[in-house]
């Protein structure tokens, strides 16, 4: 443009040349600030959720939390017996009839039975990994080579 004029005007050239440029601009600004309230509301939530394990006794000393895939998990007691299903049934209530994402399952589990330590076996960094380790932090610990995790590698 300017090779072949010997003058810009400002407001024009911002207008019409730099249109296409100020509107990936607005989007890309318009998509970090929802993404900096997320992660403020997903900060909330998180206090909300530690004060809850604060406020409650531990119903169980002990949880082991075993991921077989992204939406499987198992949990067992302080004896490595599984958590029947009845019993989490009658601790989570109704959640399960009312469409709920495993993660949202498993936290449910966790925050009601409020164990005094959660082992996470064969975990990866997954969003549910890391809402655990947030809301219970050092009640967590992670488990790679024990006989569970062998026991789940050979399932696999």
């Amino acid at each position: 443009f300017l090779s072949e004029n010997n003058a810009i005007f400002l407001e024009g050239f911002f207008r019409f040349r730099l249109k296409d440029y100020f509107f990936e601009l607005k989007e890309n600004l318009e998509e970090a600030i929802d993404q900096l309230l997320a992660d403020k509301e997903y900060q909330e939530f998180i206090k909300l959720l530690r004060y809850f394990v604060e406020i409650q006794e531990p119903k169980i000393l002990e949880v082991h939390v075993l991921f077989y895939s992204k939406e499987k998990f198992r949990l067992l007691d302080e004896e490595e017996k599984p958590l029947e299903q009845e019993y989490l049934l009658k601790v989570l209530g109704d959640l399960k009839d009312e469409g709920l994402k495993y993660e949202d399952l498993l936290l449910s589990a966790l925050i009601t039975l409020s164990p005094e330590r959660i082992i996470l076996h064969r975990s990866e960094k997954t969003n549910i990994v890391n809402t655990i380790l947030n809301v219970f932090t050092d009640r967590v610990t992670f488990c790679r080579d024990c006989e569970l995790c062998r026991n789940m590698e050979e399932r696999r």
